[in-house]
């Protein structure tokens, strides 16, 4: 992840189209130059890095898919379906939204070291099920206004829980030294509307991805892993070999809800898919862009500061305004596919 943001606009030197830019976008740069700072500072120098990253790529012409893997959700088409249809009956207002991300510490070597993985739970975890949050606010501005609704405030929590802890009770995780196990973030939008997510290291039974959307017409919940479409329970782990039912599932053993296409259910095939569509269709733009890039890392950032500064809200408006994002920048919904068949 440390160097993401160097190969991008290394990419976009060579002329590469289309970018995949993992997340979170960048890194702040003076925990590679071995800086110290506070969490405001390091809000302000981390976005002053990705706007030369972002300023590159569109320099060059190239176009920037922020590879927000739960953008890309088959759930988060769905909904984006529906807000299509909804708007033509004067609804589609996102009230309220909630996610979660969380499993029990990841197992790269670098994700402990604030350098490499840029920080914990709430950096990478947190950012997951942010990502749909950002996109939906987005496609419901486009829909009835004809620009996105972006974030307005931040309030967050960013703690290290099990390094605080008796050494039993991190016998089930990876107990994390220098960045934090537990994010939680709170967005208000400057439509007065919120979303709050969660991203933690103390999930003992594998991985957990969960959005719920409430809307002004209805309420739609992802479960999408785990969900009860498939059970599964085996008295002894050893008939089930070395398969992997649930992603960071400890063990097969008891009853568990195997995930079948995993690599699929978690987006990763929808977001190669729009990659491709915009290599083959020159005018086309990401629907997780470079807009979802800036906004995500002003929040996550912003985060850090309202940890640091007690969970208080930290007004974002300012960065959020900082850049401007053309219309063919940002994501076309009636484009992102149909999961839904019709009657």
């Amino acid at each position: 992840m440390m160097r993401t943001a160097p190969y991008t606009k290394e990419a976009a030197d060579a002329g590469v189209g289309v970018i995949v830019l993992e997340k979170p976008p960048v890194i702040w740069p003076g925990y590679a130059e071995g800086r110290t700072a506070d969490a405001a500072t390091r809000k302000v120098e981390s976005m002053d890095y990705l706007a030369e990253v972002l300023d590159q790529v569109r320099r060059k012409r190239s176009r920037l898919l922020y590879a927000e893997d739960f953008v890309y959700f088959d759930g988060v088409k769905g909904i984006t379906e529906i807000l299509i249809e909804a708007h033509k009956v004067k609804k589609g207002k996102i009230l309220y939204q909630r996610g979660v991300c969380a499993h029990q510490g990841s197992h790269a070597p670098a994700y402990d070291t604030p350098a490499k993985s840029g920080g914990g739970a709430l950096f990478n975890k947190a950012c997951h099920p942010l990502g749909p949050c950002l996109y939906l606010k987005q496609v419901e501005g486009i829909l009835h206004d004809g620009k996105p609704i972006r974030p307005w405030k931040v309030a967050a929590t960013a703690l290290q829980i099990l390094k605080h802890q008796r050494p039993e009770a991190g016998e089930h995780f990876r107990v994390m030294q220098n960045v934090d196990d537990f994010g939680r973030i709170t967005v208000l939008f400057e439509d007065h509307t919120i979303a709050e997510v969660l991203g933690y290291d103390l999930s003992i039974s594998g991985i957990h991805n969960e959005l719920c959307v409430i809307a002004d017409f209805g309420q739609y919940h992802l479960r999408v892993n785990p969900n009860n479409e498939n059970e599964l329970f085996l008295p002894k782990p050893e008939p089930a070999g070395n398969l992997l039912f649930r992603e960071k599932l400890p063990t097969p053993q008891g009853t568990s809800f195997p995930r079948p296409n995993q690599f699929y259910s978690h987006g990763y095939v929808n977001e190669m898919n729009d990659a491709v569509d915009c290599a083959l269709q020159p005018g086309r733009a990401p629907q997780s862009g470079p807009m979802l890039a800036w906004d995500t890392m002003a929040i996550l950032m912003a985060g850090y500061e309202s940890s640091e500064k007690g969970g208080g809200f930290i007004d974002i408006s300012d960065l959020v305004q900082a850049r401007d994002f053309p219309a063919d920048e940002w994501p076309d919904p009636h484009m992102f596919g149909h999961v839904f068949q019709r009657l």
